[in-house]
């Protein structure tokens, strides 16, 4: 059997850097395989190539058939990954199916495999968010996170194609560690099964990303720009009133979500104070 590996070595982080994607050491892998055997021998395929490309996109699709007679055998898979510094768009599916005629068949299988892994190391506490699925017939994958180091044994998030197929702006924060992140999908059939061969079928789709964390609170500084001065003061008046709750916003020199003369009170008691 052939398989299909492209490696991209770790680069090392800066230490201001956030997480990025295209500085992760990622290791993809694709394959499709079929066998059929009768009574007097078999034929055998497999199929595998490189990934055109890895940053801004790796793409594998292959497809292994095996013909004999009017049996068959055939498994399938495939992977379009793209990257940018912070977020992972991937879809993969895997099939195999077995359809032997004329009762002389002794052996048949086919396969399938897709599996995606990410490590990447963050330096601070950082937001994550992940939407997408990860389904099957008669076959399944799994889409996860774990903190590999300092170690911890429970997962950041799991889904899988039977416990939770389906998942919609699941969002959290990370703290600073090395993480990795594992998306995998597969699918086998045995002629010898019971049911002749059924075909089995699984997918993943999904958008990760990691946002950049929001700077540390500074108080009095209403505009967001790191320094506290008359621009604040102006800011508190051109947005007073306004109520963000339960979030802040611009003028919200306090970050209690509302607008008001407590802003411009904050601002003038900080004036000139720097920013952290």
């Amino acid at each position: 059997m052939q398989i299909v590996k492209a490696i991209v070595a770790a680069l090392a982080f800066s230490s201001s850097a956030l997480a990025q994607f295209e500085s992760a050491a990622i290791d993809a892998e694709v394959y499709a395989s079929a066998d059929l055997y009768d009574g007097t021998g078999g034929d055998s395929q497999s199929s595998g190539g490189p990934f055109s490309g890895f940053y801004g996109g790796l793409t594998g699709s292959f497809v292994a058939y095996v013909p004999l007679g009017d049996s068959y055998a055939q498994g399938d898979a495939g992977q379009s990954t793209s990257f940018t510094p912070t977020t992972i768009v991937s879809n993969a599916s895997v099939g195999s199916d077995v359809d032997y005629q004329g009762g002389s068949l002794s052996k048949g299988v086919a396969s399938g495999l897709s599996t995606l892994t990410v490590r990447f190391t963050i330096t601070e506490a950082t937001p994550w968010t992940i939407s997408g699925s990860v389904a099957g017939t008669h076959a399944g994958g799994s889409v996860s996170l774990y903190q590999v180091a300092p170690a911890r044994s429970a997962p950041v998030f799991y889904f899988d194609s039977i416990g939770m197929p389906f998942f919609e702006n699941e969002t959290g924060m990370i703290q600073p560690g090395t993480y990795q992140f594992n998306a995998n999908i597969s699918a086998f059939t045995n002629a010898n099964d019971g049911f002749g061969g059924l075909f089995a079928g699984a997918s993943w789709d999904f958008t990760f990303s990691l946002a950049t964390p929001p700077p540390p609170f500074c108080p009095g500084d209403a505009d967001g720009n790191g320094e506290v001065n008359f621009a604040d003061i102006t800011n508190v008046l051109a947005n007073f009133g306004m109520d963000y709750s339960p979030g802040t916003g611009p003028g919200d020199a306090d970050r209690n979500s509302v607008v008001n003369f407590a802003d411009v009170t904050n601002v003038l008691a900080n004036f000139g104070v720097p920013c952290p």
